[in-house]
């Protein structure tokens, strides 16, 4: 749900609920912007998410730059909870080939998990319907392959209008799959072992 401040600012309210992994998920995010549809956009994020009994939380500041055919889009940020204390960091390459189709390239790191992605999204000639794949492959022997459809409310608009005029990236689903993906940090000491012959 995102709602203007004023010509160039907003904010936005980010929330998931559902399952992963045949665990429970959910989460909220908050962010807080300026954009300039032909330049770009800057703002402060912040998102818990929470999985199979674990959280995390990631604050920081995200920033998108507007070339005619490409958007380079970054997110830089702490992370925090039941994950190892990491510096986050995500830079994304958005290819137009057309107005209505992107290819997006990036990849992510935080402490000793970096994951890689491709994308693609193409907007039907259906008013606001488009359909998405992605697939990524990172560390702990993290991959995913997806696919759906999305559907934008709104005027009649091309893709890349849509990526730059409409909301911020909500970053809950992913930041749900790097949670699972991440070893949580163990809070129980490893038992000494015993000397054969001894007690303990």
């Amino acid at each position: 749900m995102t709602a203007p401040v004023s010509n160039r600012f907003g904010v936005q309210v980010d929330a998931l609920s559902g399952k992963v992994n045949s665990s429970s998920a959910s989460g909220y995010g908050l962010h807080a912007f300026w954009r300039d549809s032909d330049k770009g956009l800057v703002g402060l994020t912040g998102s818990q998410v929470k999985s199979n009994g674990n959280k995390m939380n990631r604050t920081g500041l995200e920033g998108e730059y507007y070339l005619p055919n490409v958007t380079v889009a970054g997110v830089v940020a702490k992370q925090r909870g039941d994950v190892p204390k990491a510096d986050y960091g995500r830079l994304d390459l958005r290819w137009y080939p057309n107005d209505n189709l992107a290819i997006d390239l990036g990849g992510s790191k935080a402490d000793n998990f970096d994951k890689q992605h491709i994308g693609v999204e193409y907007q039907t000639k259906v008013k606001g319907l488009s359909l998405f794949a992605d697939a990524a492959k990172g560390d702990n022997n993290y991959d995913h392959v997806l696919g759906g459809i999305t559907y934008y409310f709104g005027g009649n608009k091309s893709l890349k209008q849509r990526h730059r005029e409409d909301d911020p990236v909500n970053p809950l689903f992913e930041a749900v799959q790097d949670l699972g993906a991440n070893v949580p940090v163990s809070t129980t000491p490893t038992p000494p072992e015993c000397p054969v012959g001894t007690f303990c």
